[in-house]
């Protein structure tokens, strides 16, 4: 106001002064000539005007002020007296600007907080969470929150909820923290109380035996403020007298003493009486003084617990520290004790009648399960005849002698670790042991029993029943070990088929190199390098592939007999003159349809084996054979069917195969050579074909004893051989401007394909994705002689667009390409409609005369 009454003296001042300057120039005017009189005044005229506009925005300008005032003055208010206290920190935590009622909140005056640090106004254990909440503020720009315990300047402490946003200082060259602070501490209380209350709820509910019930009623009243320690009383029906069963915050001294009371004692009587007593209400309070000296109790609060008006036991609370329980607190108590009458007769009843029907029911002789009861030290109580017959033992031989002597050493620790956790839980599910059978036998057993507990909660014996899951652990861990190779497989076919893309350009690129070096350069040995290490790596491929069964197969009607017999010499040279190749082939050998390539990558590899486990002298026998899997020999091989089979056996008399690892021979990259000695590959590609065949493989080894690999593959009628074909020379292959659509959504592919075409006299056309080949198509109204697909694509795949192209142009031919062929690559429907199939990587001649030989029908 005093801004605003200066300014209107100035504003006065100025007016006057020039109403007299007006007022002389006017008189002056007035005696000069009179033309130059008239256009002066009309001059004059116009300034009074002038004039007057601007006393109105003036005007204007005065009251505009006079709001802006206002606004300001009502901004001020409403921060001041927010009902939140309001506070600006730096990034230390200083307080830099608050309101009213933030000073309010911390009980002094603003001028005594500005520039000091907040830390001092927060309770030494919560420091950390403000230090925390301001540094996440400022480091992401974002409104935070938080709850902290402050302390007011008279060392009160109150809870507080506080949300901070961060804000720019006046220049604009650092970030504050602006934070809102409310006081939260009767909502803090309130949720406080009901978590006590429903904690006492839950006490009662989930109650399972006497001890347990009391103990956890203990365990909520503790929440309570105050309450430091009690104890849980049960009434004996019979005589009257009044046994501790719970207790919790006393000495053992004291505990003797309240340990019982007769049912003539005073305490007894009040409790008898079943109305609740506080404080120093009562006799009771001055005879457990008297008895207890030293304990120190400064209040005490004794609630009866009823069912059906008898008083069945009784709730002790107590305090070394209050002399009185507030009234919260004692309906609190009352209502939480309203019915544990009901639940302790409940359980009661229930451990009388559980103890009689599990008696009864479990311990009956012809039980189809094994049971056996065990006392607190493990020593069998008692067994069933089931238990016996599963077992082989008799009654003499098992009863009072511990469990524990019954299983392997192994289950023998975890018995002793499980048990003292089971008579403590009160009760056990799927529990395995390996047991061992009077024959030297083992078997898998699993438990599942309950505990019994007596009226104050004691280990009485435990109640148990067993399930012989040898059989269905052994059918598991075939399964486990089945859906672990198949995992396994998967990932293999994908690494080749990513690898697959690569080696189709570098060896494709490298073939390009050779052709186009002369013979006598010295750059081409570098060259020839690269493309044995490049077809090196697609034979390694080759082997992820035919482990993980993702490679097309080349099935023809085979005898295996000769194509062992075709592989002999070669055989022979490999083994060395150290070992003895025997052969007993039978004579009739039925056919099967196999790729011979692949089986005969089974037997070499195999056969590497074999010489790998002699090591030095030995013998190696081959053996073919016709056989009928039944059933039985089914249940004990995981992958095995039903039907006729032709079996190919290799055995060794080497070092044999250890049991600790014999079920991961099959595993890819496992070995047990030295480094750099084997790739790991060879048993678990052989296992990938073998399944890709439609076969399975069993081995049978023992240290020292040799091993023995036998290979099943489906029985079929031999075939007549086909007759060879004449193999065309490369320049036959040749394009005639033939036009031709490639679809690869790998770049490098898609340029070695076209420049393979293109130099070789085709038309050429790409696509990236089926999209842009189906545009492509329509653009050029189909004009093409030949689609050339990969058969997975971004989008539509290879499959799905080739048949939008031939409902276009039914006639096209088609050639497929792949790194591997799955089930989402639709191999089966490739092979049923008689599509062409090539696959990566591939070099151009092999291209080429594909290309040349499906555009010419052949």
């Amino acid at each position: 106001m005093h801004q605003e009454n200066s300014n209107q003296e100035k504003y006065t001042e100025l007016r006057k002064r020039a109403e007299q300057k007006i007022r002389s120039i006017i008189t002056k005017l007035d005696e000069g000539p009179n033309e130059l009189t008239v256009d002066i005044k009309k001059l004059l005229h116009e300034l009074q005007v002038h004039q007057i506009e601007l006393e109105i925005q003036n005007d204007e300008l005065r009251n505009a002020q006079l709001i802006i005032e206002e606004s300001r003055q009502k901004y001020f208010d409403l921060y001041n007296f927010a009902p939140v206290g309001y506070f600006t920190f730096d990034k230390e935590g200083h307080i830099l600007g608050l309101n009213l009622t933030a000073a309010k909140l911390l009980g002094g005056d603003k001028v005594s907080f500005l520039n000091s640090s907040f830390y001092r106004n927060i309770v030494r254990d919560d420091r950390d969470l403000f230090y925390w909440h301001l540094a996440k503020v400022l480091e992401t720009k974002s409104r935070q929150s938080c709850e902290l315990k402050l302390v007011k300047k008279d060392g009160t402490e109150f809870y507080a909820q506080i949300e901070s946003v961060p804000v720019q200082d006046a220049n604009n060259e650092k970030t504050n923290c602006r934070t809102a602070i409310s006081d939260i501490t009767e909502r803090k209380q309130a949720e406080k109380m009901l978590r006590i209350k429903n904690n006492l709820s839950f006490a009662l509910s989930s109650s399972r035996n006497l001890a347990e019930s009391f103990n956890r009623l203990l365990d909520a009243s503790f929440e309570i403020e105050g309450i430091d320690c009690g104890c849980v009383y049960l009434v004996d029906n019979l005589t009257g007298n009044i046994n501790l069963i719970s207790h919790k915050g006393l000495t053992h001294q004291f505990i003797d003493l309240i340990s019982h009371y007769d049912k003539d004692t005073p305490h007894a009587k009040l409790i008898i009486a079943g109305k609740p007593v506080y404080n120093q209400q009562a006799e009771i309070f001055k005879t457990l003084n008297n008895m207890g000296q030293g304990e120190g109790l400064r209040t005490l609060v004794l609630i009866p617990i009823k069912y059906n008006g008898q008083t069945v036991a009784a709730l002790n609370l107590a305090s070394h520290s209050i002399d009185e329980f507030p009234m919260e607190a004692r309906l609190m108590i009352e209502a939480a004790t309203n019915h544990l009458g009901e639940i302790i007769t409940r359980i009661k009843l229930e451990n009388e009648l559980e103890e009689s029907e599990e008696r009864f029911r479990l311990l009956y002789e012809n039980a189809p399960l094994g049971y056996q009861s065990l006392n607190a030290d493990g020593e069998i109580i008692d067994v069933n005849g089931a238990w016996l017959d599963i077992l082989g033992y008799t009654h003499e031989e098992v009863l009072e002698k511990r469990f524990s002597d019954f299983l392997i050493p192994a289950s023998q620790k975890s018995f002793k670790k499980y048990f003292q956790d089971f008579k403590t839980s009160g009760k056990m599910q799927n529990v395995e042991y390996e047991m061992r059978k009077k024959d030297g036998s083992i078997l898998i057993a699993s438990f599942d029993g309950k505990v019994r507990y007596n009226e104050k909660g004691d280990f009485v014996q435990t109640h148990c029943i067993f399930h012989n899951i040898t059989e269905r652990k052994r059918l598991e861990e075939q399964l486990m070990q089945s859906q672990k190779m198949e995992t396994i497989g998967k990932l293999a076919g994908g690494i080749a088929h990513d690898f697959n893309n690569l080696l189709t350009a570098v060896i494709g690129n490298t073939e390009f190199l050779l052709e186009a070096l002369d013979p006598e350069e010295k750059n081409r040995a570098y060259a020839m390098e690269i493309k044995k290490a490049a077809d090196r790596a697609a034979a390694l491929t080759h082997q992820l592939l035919a482990y993980g069964r993702k490679q097309p197969l080349q099935l023809k009607s085979l005898n295996l007999n000769e194509i062992i017999k075709n592989m002999s010499n070669m055989v022979r040279r490999i083994l060395g003159e150290n070992i003895q190749l025997t052969f007993e082939l039978e004579s009739n050998l039925q056919g099967t349809e196999a790729d011979p390539n692949q089986i005969a990558q089974i037997i070499m590899n195999l056969l590497i084996n074999a010489k790998d486990a002699i090591r030095d002298k030995g013998k190696i026998l081959i053996k073919t054979e016709n056989v009928i899997v039944d059933e039985d020999f089914c249940k004990e091989n995981l992958f095995a069917r039903p039907g006729k089979f032709i079996a190919l056996t290799i055995v060794d008399d080497g070092a044999g195969i250890e049991t600790t690892i014999i079920n991961k021979i099959f595993e890819p990259y496992f070995t047990t050579k030295g480094f750099g000695e084997g790739s790991g590959l060879g048993l678990s590609m052989v296992d990938g074909i073998v399944k890709q065949h439609n076969g399975w493989i069993t081995v049978f080894s023992k240290p020292n004893a040799g091993s023995t690999f036998k290979v099943y593959l489906p029985a079929t009628p031999v075939k007549p051989p086909e007759k060879e074909e004449r193999v065309k020379a490369i320049k036959e292959y040749r394009g005639n401007g033939e036009r031709i659509l490639i679809v690869e959504d790998e770049e490098i592919i898609l340029d070695y394909i076209k420049k393979i075409l293109t130099e070789n006299g085709y038309a050429v056309f790409t696509a990236s994705t089926a999209e842009e080949a189906v545009d492509i198509f329509q653009k050029e109204n189909g004009q093409f002689h030949l689609v050339f697909s990969d058969i997975i694509l971004p989008g539509m795949s290879g499959p799905l667009l080739v048949e939008k192209l031939l409902s276009l142009k039914p006639e096209l031919k088609v050639l497929f390409s792949s790194g591997y062929t799955n089930f989402e690559a639709n191999w089966s429907s490739i092979q049923e409609k008689g599509y062409q199939f090539i696959a990566k990587p591939y070099s151009f001649h092999k291209l080429l005369q594909m290309i040349s030989e499906i555009l010419a029908g052949e």
